[in-house]
């Protein structure tokens, strides 16, 4: 489900932000080999800790043999406007970056702002900016033509992703709207070489829920163990548009007892004892954005303040 493509520079009809790669990243993505191998050797011995419409480039977009990979801490705000640190962008046509709206703000307003910000560079320098993600039921949103994978993701691959490491990853969150009753899946971990999900934090309407693929067992919250059914292992219902949520999933990788902490805006929901690597022999990423069933209903997400860390 997250194969690695070329992807060149499209244009999107609706005011997005054209961005210029930076070459920073280029420069990161040819580093030295000796000296990616120094950092990674370090990290593993000791805890490590759019105004007009403009278009996102994807030069920064690598093929599986030199993609962009995390050690230790990695932050994304999306402050520099453009999409460079991911390892993989899906259908980069419905990602745009804008001025961060507040609860209140319209889309109208943040079209003004956008244009405001670009008149006034002095200013733009200050704003905070965040993803809109935005999926349509098109053609063009489908992964090879399937109404299954109706999809618009941003992907990043840390790591430190074996057997007793830990990842911690949180993210702010807004909905427009809320989605509609069917399922959403805005995040998951997947493994890199057969691409199976471990598990996944999806939307259906007002409610969220954390669902585990690979488990066969679970515990939870130090209960009695019970069969995993592939039903939602931890949910609330009330999420509510416009609002910004913050989520964190703090991740112990094992083949049998592995630990998953869900903590929305700082406050701790449950904990997991269940399988949460695929394979021994695969390293695991995680997928940001929307995945749902082939709709003809526009929906999106807004995304900021991305962090991963290692421990």
């Amino acid at each position: 489900m997250g194969r690695l493509g070329k992807l060149g520079k499209l244009q999107s009809s609706r005011n997005r932000i054209t961005v210029t790669k930076s070459a920073a990243s280029v420069v990161a993505a040819t580093a030295p080999v000796a000296l990616i191998l120094v950092i990674t050797l370090i990290d593993s011995a000791k805890p490590s800790l759019a105004g007009n419409a403009q278009v996102l480039t994807a030069s920064s977009q690598l093929q599986a043999s030199s993609r962009v990979i995390s050690t230790g801490i990695w932050h994304e705000t999306f402050d520099e406007q453009n999409l460079d640190k991911w390892s993989y962008i899906l259908h980069s046509q419905g990602i745009s970056v804008h001025p961060k709206p507040n609860p209140a703000d319209t889309a109208d307003s943040i079209s003004a702002s956008t244009s405001v910000s670009n008149s006034n560079s002095a200013s733009s320098m200050a704003q905070d900016y965040a993803a809109l993600i935005e999926i349509t039921g098109e053609q063009s949103y489908l992964w090879r033509g399937i109404d299954a994978l109706n999809r618009v993701e941003l992907q990043h691959k840390p790591t430190h992703t074996r057997e007793g490491q830990t990842t911690s990853v949180s993210w702010q969150f807004m909905l427009p709207e809320l989605f509609s009753e069917d399922t959403h899946q805005i995040a998951y971990w997947e493994s890199d070489k057969t691409y199976r999900q471990s598990y996944r934090l999806q939307l259906n309407g007002a409610r969220m829920s954390l669902v585990s693929n690979i488990a066969k067992t679970v515990v939870i919250d130090e209960q009695a163990e019970t069969q995993n059914k592939q039903q939602a292992l931890w949910q609330i219902d009330n999420i509510k548009p416009n609002v910004w949520y913050t989520v964190k999933l703090e991740t112990r990788w094992s083949m049998d007892k592995g630990h998953i902490q869900v903590s929305l805006d700082n406050q701790q929901q449950v904990d997991l004892t269940l399988q949460t690597l695929v394979a021994n022999n695969e390293n695991m990423f995680i997928q940001l954005g929307i995945l749902r069933q082939r709709s003809e209903r526009v929906e999106s997400i807004w995304l900021d303040d991305v962090k991963v860390s290692h421990f």
